[in-house]
């Protein structure tokens, strides 16, 4: 079954829009592990990603109460 197709039947089944493939985390994840602050962290996401060092995906989770929220997930790019 193609990436699409499941995506699609995902969204029917489940209203939730999340990226495909492995290695996406949202920002959450980065901020937490960073060892900088907040706005540097995002800053050099922010950069990475402009200069294709990261790959960006505007999704779609279940937030703390259950409702669903929009979530912007990354992923490290494999460069050969």
């Amino acid at each position: 079954m193609e990436d699409w197709i499941k995506v699609l039947q995902d969204i029917e089944e489940n209203k939730i829009l999340k990226p495909v493939g492995e290695g996406w985390k949202p920002m959450q994840y980065y901020l937490k592990e960073s060892p900088y602050g907040i706005a540097k962290t995002r800053m050099l996401i922010t950069k990475a990603v402009k200069e294709g060092a990261m790959e960006k995906f505007s999704g779609q989770a279940k937030g703390k109460r259950g409702k669903t929220v929009n979530m912007v997930y990354y992923r490290l790019v494999d460069h050969p």
